[in-house]
């Protein structure tokens, strides 16, 4: 195992807490957390019991972006406390839940605001009374974001379409010249160099433009 530090002040039933720090969010229900004193350590860990839409190639699950934005706004560059509740064993990937520095705690808190849903299945093979409580208050809180109209439950959520090049370079370079364009930043290269998502409009947008800090002013001009 990596050397994340244990908390030892709260532990549930003979699962102990860990240290760590979120580097990012693959997605509304997984992150990348890395150990406390060795940035390179890291880990994919998943919120228990909860699914999330998914980003795709081509076109975006309904709610994937918000869902997953949703996450990294709360969790990404922030000190954690995460347990580790269940794993799958031909992946290997680690379910649990979140602790943040504010005491909220994830998935609750990403089910409350609808940008998780819990899965179909789970709980079926729980039979832990606390596991079982911790089911029932997550299907209330579902319950009470879908009757609110919240996240994921939302009527107005629309599919995005995704373009992973810009196509006719010259053509964009035409329409768009001299013009203001929102991004989400995708990843981080360099210390100079990042790789952003365009949002051409609320449904369309181009993935994959890498941007040079130092050429912001020529390209925009």
């Amino acid at each position: 195992m990596l050397s994340f530090g244990t908390r030892l002040t709260e532990p549930v039933g003979f699962r102990p807490f860990f240290n760590g720090k979120v580097k990012s969010v693959l997605s509304g229900d997984s992150l990348i957390i890395t150990a406390p004193k060795n940035p390179n350590a890291v880990r994919t860990f998943s919120l228990a019991y909860c699914t999330a839409p998914h980003l795709k190639k081509d076109a975006d699950e309904i709610g994937a972006l918000e869902s997953r934005d949703a996450l990294r706004e709360l969790a990404v560059g922030k000190d954690i406390q995460f347990q580790v509740l269940y794993t799958i064993p031909n992946t290997k990937r680690e379910y649990g839940v979140v602790v943040l520095n504010d005491g909220r705690r994830l998935p609750e808190e990403m089910v409350k605001e609808g940008w998780l849903k819990l899965r179909e299945d789970a709980g079926r093979k729980e039979d832990s009374e606390e596991a079982l409580q911790q089911l029932d208050h997550l299907r209330l809180l579902e319950a009470k974001a879908r009757n609110d109209d919240k996240g994921l439950w939302s009527p107005d959520l629309a599919r995005i379409d995704v373009q992973n090049d810009l196509g006719d370079s010259q053509a964009f370079l035409e329409t768009y010249k001299g013009k203001t364009l929102d991004a989400i930043v995708e990843r981080i290269l360099s210390g100079d160099r990042m790789l952003v998502r365009l949002l051409i409009s609320p449904t369309k947008h181009i993935l994959g433009k890498k941007i040079f800090l130092h050429s912001l002013t020529k390209d925009i001009h």
